[in-house]
């Protein structure tokens, strides 16, 4: 049992035993930081001899009356972090003539719990004495530990800082945690130019995270002409900064959105990251470029989709940090099929933007943490950093990414060399096969129709709004029996779900008196995922009216129902033509489906028929992937692709498709 009890007790004893952390004999430690620093005017700090050992390296501290209150120093561990989640203990060896009070810190936290102050303890005067600093709430490791030095016993701040004091600092223990990572380090060197300052000074300070916004720690060397710098060891990585004069006497004050700046938490500071040796630029103090120069503007072009914005506005406006947010001194051009664009030169750096309607009638609301926008002082915008001319993608209204609304796809392959006459206008498919007669495209009823290209042709994209709204294709009348023609032939599309059965009525009119006009029927046998053909003989349609055929000039669709019920309908090549010039099989439409999209990895593309092959084009119309699969059922990787919007072209037995592809 004594030595089970040892035992124990011995293993005790290694769980919680304390390692010296810090002995000051390397100013830098394993991450190339500093180990030991002073913050606050009326303090400094340095390594130096020990008083009583000339041979020891130790953390020197002098105080003068007057300065800031908060006024301390802070101390970094050599290898490993300080382990407070057992032992909440921190010693440290003190040397004072002179009794005073210290209060404890520890602080910049490893796996996101708070930093924490915690006791205070005295030193009596008498020499070297090794103080105790307990921090009961601690539960982390840590990186710095820190040590107030003008406080009274409660560990409240000594109003005008008073206390004269010389002391030294050693051997800082506290249990090991996990070792700090190595970092490498690069030779930064800072330069500002200060012949523009109006105010009197006597030194220049770089201050930033790398040394604690210490003050007066990085002095700068008067190179003259009114040119200060300073070269500094820093460790890579992203750091903070701002050029201050006299420690804090008078600081550089950003309003933010400078393009040399930063805003976080509150405070704009100048920023860079750090990743080889660098000389930076000499820039105007309190200023992006040198001084006298001119700031460089640059083209920028914002687009935005407003068409699935539900709401009704006249204008689109932009508004931003670079027009004081003017409400309608931006407005944008209406470029069609919902595009909303403009261009402005912006001044060089970071700006904050958003697009409003009607002035500020109605606004962009994010909620924060989107790709594309910044959350500061309460407010989230677009945020873009602008360093030469770009022409932005063209975003949804109150989204980062494009509006999803389905395209239709590839219009089905021409018949095979139909005679016909009849309107074409809107059919660059077919332009070879006939003369346009006149056709003349208009909407009725409320209905209203815009035309769209689709792969360069040109197509009619009608919304019907009003029951009985359509659209009329009128042409000069033809006498469709002397002519010969038998079958009426279109391509429509259409992305949403019908009421009443069927989506719409197609019909026949003829000029005057004499209208062929009692021919209502519907598509049948049709799909929601392409292209749906409507190829019907004329003598079928006439539903028993005895209305002649000789004076056509008016094909009309007229929609069934009333509200928009099947979202927007494409309507395409007007054929009449002869029977037996067409076979079945030239109407047969190319079947693909891509699934899911958008996605994270791969896109499935299945058919009914053999795939021959896809061909996948970025935005830029550069192929990036081509594939001969020859199956039914393909998976494209899109692992190798970078995320954004692609298009891929689908060849089959049937036809080809064109489908836009996302990857996010």
């Amino acid at each position: 049992m004594k030595k089970i009890t040892f035992l124990i007790f011995l293993l005790s004893g290694l769980v919680y035993s304390q390692v010296n952390l810090q002995d000051f004999e390397i100013a830098q430690n394993n991450a190339s930081e500093e180990i030991y620093g002073g913050f606050g005017a009326g303090l400094t700090a340095g390594l130096d001899v020990d008083p009583t050992n000339a041979s020891n390296q130790v953390g020197k501290i002098e105080t003068t009356a007057g300065g800031d209150v908060w006024r301390g120093i802070f101390v970094r561990p050599q290898t490993h972090y300080f382990d407070l989640t057992t032992n909440k203990d921190v010693t440290v060896d003190v040397y004072s003539t002179t009794a005073v009070y210290f209060l404890g810190r520890i602080q910049i936290n490893q796996n996101g719990t708070s930093d924490e102050n915690g006791s205070t303890v005295q030193h009596t005067g008498s020499g070297w004495e090794t103080l105790t600093f307990s921090f009961p709430l601690a539960n982390d490791e840590y990186y710095e530990f820190v040590m107030y030095a003008n406080v009274d016993s409660s560990g409240a701040f000594i109003d005008g800082a008073p206390t004269v004091m010389t002391a030294y600092i050693d051997n800082v223990t506290a249990n090991q945690g996990s070792a700090i990572p190595a970092s490498t380090q690069s030779n930064v060197t800072f330069s500002v130019d200060m012949s523009e300052y109006a105010g009197s000074f006597t030194e220049v300070n770089v201050n930033g995270t790398f040394n604690g916004w210490c003050g007066s720690c990085n002095p700068m060397t008067d190179m003259g002409n009114g040119i200060y710098e300073v070269t500094l060891p820093l460790s890579n990585g992203d750091i903070e900064y701002k050029f201050t004069v006299d420690g804090w006497t008078a600081q550089e004050e950003f309003v933010g959105g400078e393009p040399c700046t930063v805003t976080n938490g509150g405070f704009t500071n100048r920023a860079l990251t750090v990743s080889e040796d660098v000389t930076l630029d000499t820039v105007c103090w309190n200023s992006c470029i040198a001084c006298g120069a001119t700031p460089t503007d640059y083209n920028v072009t914002f687009s935005v989709d407003m068409s699935e914005y539900s709401g009704s506005f006249t204008e689109v406006d932009l508004n931003g940090s670079f027009n004081g947010w003017c409400g309608s001194c931006n407005p944008m051009t209406d470029m069609g099929n919902g595009i909303w664009e403009v261009t402005l030169p912006i001044t060089e750096g970071t700006i904050q933007y958003k697009f409003t309607l009607d002035g500020w009638t109605a606004q962009e609301e994010f909620a924060g943490g989107e790709s594309c926008t910044i959350t500061d002082g309460g407010f989230t915008n677009r945020v873009l950093t602008v360093s030469g001319d770009v022409s932005l993608d063209t975003v949804c209204f109150n989204s980062c990414d494009a509006c999803s609304t389905v395209e239709p796809p590839t219009i089905p392959a021409p018949p095979g060399a139909p005679t016909f006459n009849s309107p074409t206008d809107y059919s660059t498919v077919y332009s070879s096969y006939g003369e346009a007669v006149g056709l003349v495209p208009s909407a009725f009823a409320g209905a209203s129709e815009q035309t769209v290209a689709i792969e360069g042709d040109d197509v009619k994209q009608l919304a019907i709004l009003n029951p009985g709204g359509g659209m009329n294709f009128a042409f000069a009348p033809q006498d469709l029996a002397t002519e010969g023609f038998t079958h009426l032939y279109f391509n429509f599309y259409y992305d949403g779900t019908e009421e009443f059965g069927k989506l719409f009525n197609y019909h026949l009119q003829g000029g005057g008196a004499n209208i062929f006009g009692q021919m209502f029927l519907e598509p049948t046998g049709r799909s929601s995922d392409g292209w749906q053909t409507v190829n019907v003989e004329i003598a079928t349609m006439n539903n028993g009216a005895t209305d002649p055929t000789d004076n056509i000039s008016l094909v009309q669709i007229v929609g069934a129902g009333g509200t928009n019920p099947w979202g927007d309908l494409y309507l395409d090549n007007i054929i009449f033509y002869k029977a037996g010039s067409l076979s079945t099989n030239d109407f047969q439409t190319a079947d693909f489906k891509v699934f899911p999209n958008p996605t994270q990895a791969d896109w499935n593309i299945s058919s009914s028929n053999i795939i021959n092959s896809i061909a996948v084009y970025d935005i830029l119309g550069k192929q990036v992937l081509s594939l001969k699969p020859n199956s039914n059922q393909v998976v494209l990787d899109a692992s190798s692709l970078r995320s954004g919007i692609y298009i891929t072209k689908i060849e089959g037995e049937n036809g080809t498709k064109t489908v836009k592809l996302v990857k996010n």
